[in-house]
């Protein structure tokens, strides 16, 4: 059964991961997040492996756990493939590369941020720069940071949401709390105000792994929103970017974008497809976030809004923190067999349309 591929915790996935890349003969690179550690102690480690050719014409770059709590989906995603008859039946000019726990800080703590509270999925943009604004922050501020997790508490916080989704459009309040923040460490989707250890680690692998490629697809795995165990191919291109044509080219015409308004997810800033353009510059390319649905957005976003109260006032030993914990494990990562075989068959599906499409 494809969901063996899964695992219960960040250690597990990576013991998973390290034996499938050694029974398939690979050859995996540690590396280390020295400025952090594990729940108990752990050092946290994100590992590299390269499936065929590493000169090879064209590239495909598989993300694990940029979000970290979302990492057990990627990672069973990516222990499959591994693990698959697939992987011995790579094309001669195509590469497979395997990034798994960008984020091994939120993979172990069931988090989806990292050590620093920073979202990685907005921590890729230009800090030369003026920093992006997100103008209804402030506003929205009291809906995501509450100061207990009381029934009374949360419900006026999320009728607060109501009532500004009601005046500005819901539109506008999904963007307006999901989009990124980089005013607020304390917050939910902060940003940061420099590159992360993550972000730094995804720009070297970009860089010495993909750059040489003549075509390269960056593959990276989400969860949290959409229906139940479906992935959709989610781009952050404009309707008339030729990436955006050669996304739908490559992929298939069920790829949506954030930009032309037809994504389950709101525009965000500084998400890992603007390293891959960054780091790989006019190079024939795409990037996707492979995006699975768990439980309803308003109940993955409670969870959320609740991991970041616990992190910030709670104490996580407690019957409450173990509860929060548990909550949002399951948003991100339903631990049911029938969720993880439909997330294998599309992640499968996505995967095979990448290499048909590069070999074409």
């Amino acid at each position: 059964m494809a969901a063996d591929a899964f695992s219960k915790t960040w250690i597990e996935a990576r013991e998973k991961f390290l034996a499938a890349a050694s029974a398939a003969g690979l050859d995996v690179e540690t590396r280390t997040n020295e400025e952090t550690s594990g729940p108990n102690g752990e050092i946290l480690h994100a590992d590299l492996a390269t499936l065929g050719d590493p000169d090879a014409r064209n590239r495909i770059l598989l993300i694990s756990a940029t979000h970290g709590v979302e990492g057990f989906c990627g990672s069973g995603c990516q222990t499959a493939f591994l693990r698959s008859t697939h992987a011995r039946h790579v094309p001669a000019d195509t590469c497979l590369v395997f990034l798994h726990a960008l984020n091994p800080h939120g993979f172990a703590w069931l988090r989806r941020v990292n050590e620093n509270n920073i979202d990685l999925n907005r921590n890729f943009i230009d800090f030369s720069a003026d920093l992006p604004l997100n103008e209804h922050y402030e506003t929205l501020r009291p809906t995501m940071i509450v100061k207990d997790l009381e029934e009374d508490t949360v419900r006026t916080a999320s009728r607060a949401m109501v009532t500004f989704g009601k005046a500005h459009g819901f539109g506008t309040l999904q963007e307006g709390l999901t989009k990124g923040q980089y005013v607020d460490a304390e917050g939910l989707y902060y940003g940061g105000t420099g590159p992360s250890w993550s972000n730094r680690l995804l720009r070297e692998v970009l860089t010495n792994r993909m750059k040489s490629a003549e075509r390269a697809i960056q593959i990276d795995f989400h969860t949290g929103l959409g229906p139940y165990g479906y992935g959709e191919i989610i781009s952050e291109y404009d309707k008339d970017d030729p990436a955006f044509a050669r996304a739908k080219a490559w992929l298939g015409e069920d790829v949506t974008s954030t930009r032309v308004g037809d994504s389950s997810s709101a525009a965000l800033t500084g998400t890992t497809d603007h390293a891959f353009h960054q780091e790989l510059g006019d190079i024939e390319g795409v990037s996707i976030a492979l995006e699975f649905g768990t439980i309803s957005s308003d109940d993955v976003f409670d969870a959320t809004r609740a991991d970041n109260w616990l992190h910030l006032n709670g104490n996580l030993a407690s019957p409450q923190g173990r509860q929060v914990k548990a909550d949002i494990r399951a948003a991100f990562y339903p631990d049911e067999d029938q969720w993880k075989e439909k997330v294998w068959a599309r992640g499968e599906e996505v995967i095979l349309r990448a290499m048909n499409a590069l070999e074409s």
